[in-house]
């Protein structure tokens, strides 16, 4: 069962007051992001790969680093592939902003800055620099989202998961790119419409210094709920190393990082039935982190397959 013991120094404040207030109180605001991207996720650090293709389960996702144009310039500007927690932030206030107001077109000069201050993400300096630079790449790169069904029928969405974009250029002399309006492509709303995963906005927050660990909640919180295998489902720890540490050189440390990892995890899901065996990790049916998902949005939670 997913428990919770603070460990000193391993446990931020943060961690440990969203830890009891998610134990004390119903589920607070509701975040979203897409089933796929729940299961399949972005680089973890920088990469001069301009092309980055992940696959778990059925799922599959496929990411292409795009340009942007400079508005000082007027020349595109190639852009790097979005990594880290950051584009993660990101992903996950589009699709909650797209699903809360119902529009694909999504004013973030603003309420991007909110979103992170409530995160508690730093919006000044360079962490604000590097916030604006991830959410540009984000912007431009081109996003396949595929799911294999288990009648063998494959569906995809493919595009940008921004369609259009407004670009200022910031301080002339730094140049910054930044997207002050996006449009979310018309089949990525489509999709994410009916194949959206409800997060505790409460957890995301919490553990929103590690991309590993956004991307281990995200996955259970879209993978617990459907198990219907009473002995439970095990994912080995090579399949785990693939999904969470492919930067990892032996597995003897991934292991003992994300033991680390999914305790922080666990503390922000605490329904989650989860146990760490020799051979990898047994997942149990387990509640959904939220269980009143917005009912006008038929498809909250369904996987896309």
């Amino acid at each position: 069962m997913g428990t919770f013991e603070s460990t000193g120094g391993r446990t931020t404040k943060r961690l440990t007051e969203a830890h009891a207030e998610i134990m004390g109180e119903a589920a607070g605001d509701i975040a979203f992001l897409h089933s796929v991207l729940c299961q399949c996720g972005l680089p973890y650090r920088p990469t001069d790969l301009r092309r980055w293709e992940r696959r778990q389960g059925r799922a599959s996702l496929l990411v292409e680093a795009g340009e942007a144009i400079d508005p000082a310039t007027g020349s595109f500007v190639p852009l790097g592939l979005p990594h880290g927690e950051r584009p993660r932030l990101a992903l996950i206030h589009l699709t909650t902003e797209a699903l809360r107001t119902g529009s694909p077109e999504i004013e973030v000069e603003t309420s991007l800055r909110g979103f992170a201050k409530s995160l508690g993400v730093d919006v000044n300096g360079p962490s604000l620099r590097m916030l604006r630079d991830q959410m540009t790449r984000l912007s431009v790169a081109t996003v396949r989202l595929g799911m294999v069904g288990a009648d063998g029928r494959a569906k995809q969405v493919q595009g940008h998961v921004v369609e259009t974009l407004d670009l200022w250029s910031g301080d002339p002399a730094q140049r910054s790119l930044w997207p002050s309006t996006v449009t979310l492509g018309a089949s990525y709303f489509a999709s994410v419409t009916q194949h959206a995963v409800p997060l505790d906005k409460r957890a995301v927050a919490a553990l929103a210094g590690s991309a590993v660990a956004l991307d281990a909640y995200a996955w259970l919180a879209q993978r617990l709920w459907r198990i219907e295998e009473r002995n439970g489902q095990t994912v080995s720890w090579q399949a785990l190393k693939a999904q969470f540490g492919p930067d990892y050189k032996r597995e003897i440390d991934f292991r003992r990082r994300f033991q680390r990892t999914l305790q922080h995890v666990l503390a922000v899901y605490p329904s989650a039935h989860v146990e760490v065996t020799d051979s990898g990790v047994q997942l149990w049916p387990s509640r959904p982190p939220v269980e009143r998902p917005i009912m006008q949005l038929g498809g909250v939670g369904k996987p896309m397959d």
